[in-house]
């Protein structure tokens, strides 16, 4: 009887860790961390997904107002095929962080066992602050999205989103839930300045502008 009840109690277990197994597995990334990085996602599908070929896959990642990237960038990628990626608004990149918005950026690729893409993103210079240090910017985990010309039975939470990169099409996209297997939190930290030093930066700035303007206008004059 004993037997039979721990028979029982291991069958309840490996239904539940099948039924709980991801069917996406993601690690998301910051390479070349500075001003200027990527931000990296590596993705493992499962047979039942990547088999799949009526499908695509959508990456929806919201960036803080920290954070920006470049249209002109994405756009260059798109024309050599490296990375089919659109933001949903024009991005002002002289922008600073206190006057910008978060962005949301689609990133899509076709379905596969395995999937590497990078996402080129910048930094927006912060406001100076008193004994100046560094900001912490966060980068929030990303939605993963996958649209299929054969319609799925599954009851999933559907989007409204692009077709594809930058596309005037909308199709209807379903949520699917991964497991996040990133080690780390993914943190980028922007230098700010020292509002302690306005003083010393405004004087220095002056003298070496005013030395400069004399040094042209004298060299102009004796020749």
């Amino acid at each position: 009887m004993i037997i039979k009840i721990l028979l029982i109690y291991q069958c309840i277990l490996v239904i539940k860790a099948t039924n709980s197994k991801s069917e996406i597995l993601l690690t998301q990334s910051v390479q070349n961390n500075g001003h200027h990085s990527n931000l990296q996602y590596s993705l493992e599908l499962n047979s039942s997904l990547s088999h799949r070929n009526d499908c695509t896959l959508c990456i929806h990642q919201t960036l803080p107002s920290s954070l920006y990237v470049n249209s002109d960038e994405l756009n260059e990628l798109r024309r050599l095929n490296q990375l089919l990626a659109c933001a949903s608004e024009q991005i002002d990149v002289e922008k600073p962080e206190y006057l910008s918005e978060e962005i949301n950026v689609y990133i899509y690729a076709a379905i596969n066992s395995s999937i590497m893409l990078n996402l080129p993103i910048h930094l927006r210079y912060h406001s100076a602050k008193v004994d100046g240090g560094y900001e912490k910017v966060e980068i929030p985990k990303p939605l993963i999205l996958i649209h299929c010309t054969t319609p799925s039975k599954e009851e999933l939470t559907k989007f409204l989103l692009p077709c594809s990169a930058c596309s005037d099409a909308y199709c209807n996209w379903t949520n699917h839930s991964y497991k996040d297997i990133t080690s780390t939190p993914n943190i980028l930290h922007m230098p700010v300045g020292n509002l302690q030093h306005y003083y010393i930066v405004v004087i220095v700035t002056l003298f070496v502008t005013c030395a400069g303007c004399v040094f042209i206008s004298t060299l102009v004059l004796k020749g």
